[in-house]
């Protein structure tokens, strides 16, 4: 006991000398004043708070929306019979927010986004079933089965969630906040930036412009979602809000199936820990309020990987139902297909584990097990293959491009993709470097996570689930190392196999020195997460990866804000004329322009390149007036930024001297345009001359 107590005691010293901020950030409970202020935002910012609230009530209506068509399912197949309530409405809310992922995504492809009769007529039917469905099944069958808690080693109970209140709130304020560049430069390029292009074309289509639109987004259709829900023209902008609140909740959600999965393994403790420090930890927050995907893709994990635990469960019982472990087997591979619509790394990380789990898991080849699983994973991600393979000849366009090619795709800009995402090398120092990260130096990790994971290997009573858990996380990192460009964001999902884990560890022993120690830990890491996570973000030196956190600050304010629209953009929000297009050059980020714009991403074609290079001057003039480019931004420290070592690549072609040199003053097609608060060696804002006509 003295010896686990010590060594934990020295993993949280190292932790917190790993990186500086982490001990000055937890050290600010000694003046919680100076948090509590960022919160209202720059001196002069318009404060509000409740005109969040009909968009988080809209996302509340869209998780219930899910859940009553989940229910129908869960219900239908009978299986609330051998779930527990709590495990019933989680899996309810997992397949319904999955089947209303697909059908708007199978609404898109018709193009009938403009329909709303097509989200509030179903959405009636699935409701009133479920409410029929739910009265005659009280009627005729006793309510499902109670977990068995509550025995000597239950020393936290279900009351002690109260202590995840506050994170609940800041995720829930938080996720209703626009995004901010440059942290949330992924949102707004695609995960918020697609959504919006679909809905505002009325279709879900391929983007040759934008490489990431064309990959499986199923966590992105819940923006698009409430995008077709919310009126007004603005719809787009707070429907994307909402979105992001929907994730957000998902994330919750996870916490508590973790919570669920503790009870129903005999535990209230394990259940507890693991909720409060998944929820707790940085790293999920920040994905989870920004509009990044992760947070959902772990919520189909922890379900998927639960929905597995409960078939090995059923299929080692001895009067267990053959239609319920079936009808489990099915969940299961519906979750995991869930993962799978939502970013390619769920094939590999979340798909593959669990066939194998699955198919070898009895110590027996068992191929009908697996192809029940695969046939779930198939009708949950299916569609979006499918829907690749036919808008692209790629059913995982970009990748495969050896195999499949893909529309648009050449062999220059593969081998971009290729270089930029490559593995880096193998060595013992890169093992190292991605060990200490994942373990320690991480910015965002949670210094309850490990060392409470690693504990339960002494959880004896639940050490087959714990060498199972662990076996899944194993292969997840190893797997990151060994197939991927190990960035951060591939390994975050997993740390909710680590909260699982540490749920377990935390129950290892029973005498009142440990209890005491993991009170301890639970205060001071809830406490110095808090502080992190809610800590300011725009103070300077900004730390671009920092959440934004201005939760008192008025959202009509914040839409007009440096962080949220920078000042190219709010110049063409305001002057740029509204039927003619905007050519964005190194900017990829034009979520919150209100005007047409063409751009691309860097790993498409450079559309400045296309109307440019190797053409003369009237055949220059001529193509912008054919496809009505009335200004051209360029964003020079972008353009840096991808040409800098080590990153992403951008084209040669464009360089300062020659813009000005010979479009603006030899060719005189440009005209510089004086933006205010712009530096020019950040961005140039031009006029095109001769394509919109002078007034007489």
């Amino acid at each position: 006991m003295v010896v686990v107590c010590i060594l934990v005691a020295c993993y949280l010293f190292v932790f917190y000398r790993a990186l500086d901020f982490r001990l000055e950030t937890a050290l600010g409970i000694l003046a919680p004043d100076a948090i509590v202020s960022d919160w209202f935002g720059e001196k002069g910012a318009p404060l509000a708070f409740f005109d969040r609230l009909p968009l988080l009530l809209m996302a509340v209506a869209i998780v219930a929306l899910g859940w009553t068509t989940g229910t129908v399912f869960i219900r239908g197949w009978k299986l609330d019979q051998h779930l527990t309530r709590l495990e019933t409405e989680l899996f309810s809310i997992g397949v319904g927010m999955s089947l209303w992922s697909i059908w708007t995504l199978l609404v898109g492809l018709f193009g009938l986004l403009s329909q709303t009769w097509l989200v509030w007529l179903p959405g009636i039917a699935t409701a009133s079933l479920a409410g029929f469905q739910l009265a005659s099944r009280q009627e005729r069958e006793p309510a499902t089965v109670a977990p068995k808690c509550g025995g000597r080693g239950d020393w936290l109970w279900p009351s002690m969630l109260v202590l995840g209140v506050p994170f609940v709130l800041f995720y829930l304020w938080a996720s209703l906040l626009p995004p901010v560049t440059p942290s949330d430069f992924d949102a707004r390029e695609y995960h918020l930036q697609v959504p919006k292009e679909w809905f505002l074309a009325g279709r879900v289509t391929f983007l040759p412009h934008n490489i990431y639109g064309n990959m499986p987004l199923g966590a992105e259709m819940f923006p698009l979602l409430a995008m077709t829900i919310v009126p007004g023209d603005d719809g787009w902008w707070y429907g994307a809000l909402v979105g992001k609140c929907v994730m957000a909740i998902l994330s919750l959600f996870t916490g508590v199936a973790l919570f669920a999965a503790g009870r129903r393994i005999g535990s209230n403790t394990a259940g507890v820990v693991s909720a409060l420090v998944y929820i707790s930890t940085p790293w999920i927050y920040l994905v989870s309020v920004s509009g990044r995907n992760e947070g959902v893709l772990a919520f189909y994990l922890v379900l998927a990987v639960y929905a597995v635990w409960l078939w090995r469960r059923a299929s080692g019982e001895s009067p267990a139902p053959g239609a319920t472990i079936s009808h489990l087997l099915k969940l299961a591979g519906f979750m995991a297909g869930s993962a799978a619509a939502i970013k390619y790394p769920a094939l590999l990380f979340v798909v593959a584990p669990l066939v194998l789990a699955v198919t070898f898991g009895q110590r027996r080849f068992d191929w009908k097990s697996g192809l029940v699983f695969m046939i779930g994973v198939f009708a949950a991600s299916g569609l979006w293959y499918a829907k690749n393979w036919a808008l692209t000849g790629n059913p995982v366009y970009p990748l495969a491009y050896a195999v499949f090619g893909g529309e648009t795709r050449t062999v220059e800009n593969n081998a971009q993709w290729s270089a930029a995402h490559q593995t880096p090398p193998f060595s013992a120092d890169e093992l190292a470097t991605s060990a200490s990260r994942v373990l320690l130096t991480s910015q965002w990790l949670s210094p309850l996570l490990w060392p409470l994971a690693a504990l339960a290997a002494l959880a004896v009573p639940y050490r087959k689930t714990a060498v199972w858990l662990a076996a899944l996380l194993v292969f997840w990192l190893v797997t990151w190392w060994l197939c991927t460009h190990r960035i951060d964001r591939f390994w975050v999902p997993s740390l909710v196999l680590v909260a699982w884990l540490a749920g377990l560890g935390a129950t290892w022993s029973q005498h009142q020195l440990w209890r005491q120690v993991v009170i301890a830990m639970l205060f001071w890491g809830l406490v110095a997460n808090f502080l992190l996570l809610s800590s300011a973000w725009y103070e300077e030196p900004a730390q671009d990866d920092l959440p934004n956190n201005r939760i008192f600050v008025a959202l009509d304010w914040l839409r007009h804000d440096r962080f949220v629209s920078p000042a190219a953009h709010r110049y063409l929000n305001a002057h740029a004329p509204r039927n003619y297009n905007t050519l964005l050059v190194g900017d990829a980020e034009p979520f919150d322009l209100t005007i047409p714009v063409i751009y691309n991403t860097c790993f498409d074609e450079v559309a400045f390149d296309r109307i440019f290079q190797g053409r003369t001057r009237e055949q220059r003039l001529q193509t912008l007036r054919d496809e009505r480019i009335a200004y051209i931004y360029i964003n020079w420290a972008e353009i840096q930024r991808y040409r800098s070592d080590g990153n992403y690549g951008f084209t040669n072609y464009i360089t300062p001297r020659q813009v000005h040199q010979e479009l603006v003053s030899e060719q005189q097609l440009l005209r510089p345009v004086d933006v205010p608060g712009l530096k020019p060696s950040r961005g140039e804002l031009f006029e095109v001359i001769g394509v919109v006509p002078k007034p007489e």
